[in-house]
């Protein structure tokens, strides 16, 4: 008798598990969404963000920058963190004006080459423009002035312009 009664006390247990572990996720995801809308500044420019699960620091630079996802390491200077710039939620993180953040344009900028550099193993335009230019944000200078577009790819032995300083 205990065997058709213990199998289903089993099931039911297990229903019931399954039950609380959708409710669970489901709360989880809802407040998740909720949340990151409250969690940031009405103008997107400017101020302060709050950190939600999931977030990375390129992925809220693409959110406030339109898309851009080049300015995750001036919010890592601006909020002091270092490598291998952890955030977590809740954190509060200062964002850069956008008016003080250097735009880049790509396409639309005459430039001039004033020197040549052989791409090495390990190399990515932003560390090159960076290296280079003392700027990372002008990565897509050197992007433009060698016809490289997306996903800007680049290979060792690639030889590249680059812009003046």
């Amino acid at each position: 008798m205990c065997e058709g009664r213990c199998g289903m006390r089993r099931e039911w247990l297990m229903v019931l598990l399954v039950v609380v572990l959708l409710v669970t996720v489901g709360c989880g995801t809802t407040a998740n969404a909720s949340g990151a809308e409250g969690g940031s500044t009405s103008s997107g420019t400017s101020g302060e963000y709050t950190v939600q699960s999931g977030d990375t620091l390129m992925g809220i630079s693409r959110k406030f920058f339109d898309g851009d996802s080049q300015y995750w390491d001036e919010i890592a200077d601006l909020n002091d963190l270092k490598a291998p710039y952890t955030i977590y939620p809740g954190d509060e993180l200062k964002l850069p004006d956008e008016e003080k953040t250097p735009q880049t344009t790509i396409g639309s900028q005459e430039l001039t080459t004033s020197e040549t550099y052989k791409v090495q193993s390990g190399d990515c335009l932003m560390g090159i423009a960076r290296e280079l230019l003392g700027d990372p944000h002008r990565w897509g200078e050197i992007a433009n002035l060698n016809s490289i577009g997306p996903p800007y790819t680049i290979h060792p032995g690639d030889v590249l312009k680059v812009p003046e300083k």
